[in-house]
């Protein structure tokens, strides 16, 4: 078989095995066993499986009094701890809230706030990228920008970070980079980040800045980011290199009607463009 198909398989594998459907190592073993030797059955299967893995996906995601409710795992939670603790450290504050339900949550987007008070967009996109570790040149080879590479990191972003931005999809979009169209565009239903800040600012300088950042100049896989202000959804094109922030109409986008410091007689969030 060739490699394509390996990682493949190993990535669902993986992605099974979080939402905990490989309980044991025989289990394992057996279906990886399966996966390797029919291959297009389980290739099939995984497509047919996808309706149900976005109503699992769904299922964690509850309404109470009018506001999304996310059902947070004890993985979630941690990955949600590490993030609030690194926020406080550079914000020398921390939340009182709960750490062990998603009262968590709440209190990483208040650190961020506290985080993000009285600094520029760009030193706000610092501070967050000072909690980013530092990646081998050798991921670079392992995930190489082709459409391959995109595919796989559109993947592990569906599989890995739904505590951060909550349930997303992949979509095919046009990538010129990669020469046509490529399945390499998660779609965000309803960023929990920016549902819970509540504000513009935040989501350009904490999430999409460092992010695209990151990704296009540590990983050497170019990263746009899409936030949609009206629905919250948002669209991350792996393979697609960014514009300048300056040039971003993310910039001037006006702030959030229900954001907490909402200056609603601007034309653009002040603090998205307080470069």
């Amino acid at each position: 078989e060739g490699s394509d198909t390996d990682v493949w398989t190993w990535l669902d594998l993986s992605t099974l095995a979080m939402e905990g459907r490989l309980g044991t190592s025989r289990g394992w073993t057996r279906t990886k066993r399966g996966a390797r030797g029919k291959w297009n059955d389980r290739k099939g299967a995984v497509e047919g499986n996808k309706g149900a893995r976005s109503a699992k996906r769904t299922a964690q995601v509850e309404t109470r009094e009018g506001k999304r409710v996310h059902k947070d795992s004890w993985m979630d939670l941690a990955f949600i701890a590490g993030c609030r603790l690194t926020f406080g450290k550079w914000a020398r504050w921390q939340s009182s809230r709960r750490w062990t339900d998603e009262d968590s949550y709440v209190g990483m987007v208040e650190v961020a706030r506290e985080l993000s008070r009285g600094k520029t967009a760009e030193q706000q996109k610092q501070s967050v990228l000072l909690g980013f570790p530092k990646i081998p040149p050798l991921f670079r080879k392992l995930f190489p920008l082709t459409r391959w590479g995109a595919e796989v990191n559109a993947k592990i972003t569906v599989s890995m970070f739904e505590w951060l931005v909550g349930p997303s999809t992949i979509e095919e979009e046009e990538v010129p980079a990669l020469g046509g169209t490529v399945r390499s565009t998660v779609v965000v239903e309803k960023c929990r980040f920016l549902e819970e800040s509540s504000c513009t600012g935040m989501c350009v300088n904490m999430c999409k800045a460092p992010m695209q950042t990151f990704f296009t100049e540590e990983l050497g896989m170019p990263l746009t980011m899409k936030p949609n202000f009206e629905d919250m959804s948002c669209r991350m094109i792996f393979g697609q290199l960014p514009p300048p922030l300056e040039e971003d109409e993310a910039m001037t986008s006006p702030c959030l009607k229900s954001c907490p410091t909402a200056a609603a007689t601007l034309a653009k969030c002040p603090s998205a463009g307080k470069l």
